[in-house]
């Protein structure tokens, strides 16, 4: 958390406290809310040191998976506030980001729990279509962060691996399995790319035989 500095409180900060922020932890429990996706752009990020989707529909497949693995989910809330980089260049015009520390606790099947401490941080941006008029902002990333990916670092090979590769594969391709055995969507996820791929590829082979 360094090179950061707390913003002034505004309306909209309390707003955000008040009414979005219990929603979005929401979805760390085993009753989440589901007017929180309201909050969340059509193609908003959804990242931790396992995974990293874009899409809400990629990101509630996700969340859907952790209410059917896991038996029990608390989330317990340490600090919070409203912060930016001290250089605001990163930032898209009119976004800031509202981070968060706290203890995510889970009871997996059929084994004990565990506890995680992380930090997660909202970035929001300004938008004109919002339904609250007091919150004029929508989140388009949202972002676990927890120590697998501090000692992965550490492997530079495995890192790169790790950071490139699996974190994208493994994300796409778990929310549209998640969303294939859990849910029934009107509109269903697409296969990832490079299994459509797989399927081309076959059917040509076939076809030539």
């Amino acid at each position: 958390m360094e090179n950061i500095k707390y913003k002034p409180r505004t309306r909209e900060v309390d707003f955000l406290e008040e009414q979005v922020l219990p929603r979005l932890l929401s979805l760390y429990s085993t009753s989440p809310d589901p007017s929180v996706w309201q909050f969340y752009d059509e193609e908003a990020v959804f990242q931790d040191p396992l995974v990293k989707v874009r899409g809400k529909s990629y990101i509630k497949a996700q969340f859907a998976a952790l209410f059917k693995l896991l038996k029990d989910i608390q989330y317990k809330q340490n600090s919070g506030g409203i912060m930016t980089p001290l250089s605001e260049s990163s930032l898209p015009p009119r976004a800031f980001d509202y981070v968060i520390t706290g203890v995510q606790s889970y009871s997996l099947y059929p084994f004990g729990g565990f506890s995680l401490q992380t930090t997660t941080r909202y970035r929001f941006k300004h938008t004109t279509e919002s339904k609250h008029k007091n919150f004029p902002y929508i989140l388009i990333q949202h972002e676990d962060q927890w120590n697998l990916t501090s000692v992965l670092s550490l492997i530079p090979l495995l890192g790169c691996f790790y950071t490139r590769l699996w974190r994208p594969v493994f994300g796409t391709t778990s929310s549209w399995l998640f969303q294939v055995l859990f849910t029934s969507p009107h509109s269903p996820l697409p296969a990832p790319a490079y299994l459509q791929n797989l399927d081309t590829s076959s059917a040509d082979s076939h076809t030539s035989n």
